[in-house]
């Protein structure tokens, strides 16, 4: 019982155990099913955690009625891999280059 989301006990009377479920939210249809927004702007941040950018971690979602075209994140050019030394590097040319 202790991994549980939510734990309702019904040590009492009905009324009270529909006061304790209307408290929880059970109900709520954005807890159920999210809105589309919601849904969407989630995949979108899932897909900027793919992002290997050190500044700014940036996902999309190009949506259309409802429908996902194709989802992106900023990151490095294909086939060009950054390794945390040439990161360093590049950071010190650009500081001894100021």
């Amino acid at each position: 019982m202790n991994s549980a989301d939510v734990l309702l006990l019904n040590d009492s009377t009905v009324g009270s155990l529909a006061a304790d479920i209307d408290y929880a939210q059970l109900t709520n249809q954005e807890r159920l099913r999210p809105s589309w927004d919601t849904y969407f702007m989630t995949m979108a941040d899932l897909a900027a955690r793919r992002s290997n950018c050190m500044k700014r971690r940036v996902g999309c979602v190009l949506v259309v009625e409802n429908r996902v075209v194709a989802t992106g994140y900023n990151g490095t050019p294909r086939y060009l891999f950054i390794t945390p030394h040439r990161v360093i590097s590049s950071i010190n040319a650009w500081v001894l280059s100021c």
